[in-house]
């Protein structure tokens, strides 16, 4: 039996895009038809993050002329949250909650 799998692969992080991009080859390599939907958060993602030759893609590319729309506000703080995670005292932090 095939199945018609949708994969919603967001450009905002390339470990992210790359991980769902290898969970859309296994699906594909399976036999499966496989659609992936990549809207482009982060202009220096330029790699799908999938190889198999059977995948299709549907983009959406990243709206500048409104750089400042509530998508953009998630991803910025979601860029601040991983820049600061790995600061001394944030580490520091952590190791006391384990």
């Amino acid at each position: 039996m095939c199945y018609k799998v949708l994969v919603y692969n967001p450009k905002f992080g390339p470990s992210h895009v790359t991980f769902t991009g290898k969970i859309a080859d296994t699906i594909a390599a399976a036999g499966h038809e496989v659609v992936v939907y990549q809207p482009e958060f982060k202009d220096d993602i330029t790699f799908t993050g999938s190889k198999h030759k059977s995948i299709r893609y549907i983009t959406k590319p990243r709206n500048v002329s409104d750089p400042e729309n509530e998508l953009s506000q998630i991803v910025k703080g979601m860029q601040e949250v991983q820049d600061r995670m790995w600061e001394e005292q944030s580490m520091k932090k952590m190791i006391k909650v384990c």
